[in-house]
């Protein structure tokens, strides 16, 4: 993996590390987990984003989920303030995986483009990190209007 660029300045910083090309500047993926994190109002801390291969998003899935397939993306909170109390500078708030080339397997199938199905799914790995669910018919709807209303927004 490249080693990790992060933002230090502002409450929302971002960590990208790429095992592989995500396809899109890290500097418009940064701005967007800020967009988005900002439009949540997401805890402060420190987000990480990895860009991974299929292989490694297999084994991610496979281990945490049961599912022994790469998948697009993954999320985990990584600290909560009951059990993490740094300034929130140094906090590590959370990780979002994504895998590439599911997106890029998957972007026609929803109409957009391979950008805007990336910037979809890292607003999907953010709004589990904010504590949303989809696993009931209304919250699924619920889920479905907000995320398509930031991602459009950001």
């Amino acid at each position: 993996m490249s080693r990790p660029r992060a933002n230090r300045p502002g409450r929302y910083p971002v960590a990208i590390h790429c095992q592989v090309s995500a396809g899109l500047p890290t500097t418009a993926i940064r701005r967007w987990a800020q967009t988005v994190r900002r439009r949540l109002a997401s805890p402060a801390g420190e987000l990480s984003i990895a860009v991974v291969k299929p292989t490694a998003s297999r084994r991610l899935n496979r281990r945490w989920r049961g599912i022994d397939r790469p998948t697009n993306v993954l999320s985990w909170r990584l600290s909560t303030p009951d059990v993490f109390r740094p300034s929130p500078a140094e906090r590590q708030w959370g990780e979002i995986v994504l895998c590439p080339a599911m997106v890029r397997r998957e972007y026609r199938r929803y109409r957009r483009t391979y950008a805007q199905h990336f910037r979809s799914l890292l607003v999907h790995g953010l709004m589990h990190l904010c504590g949303f669910d989809h696993h009931t018919p209304a919250a699924a709807e619920r889920w479905r209007q907000r995320e398509e209303a930031i991602t459009v927004q950001s």
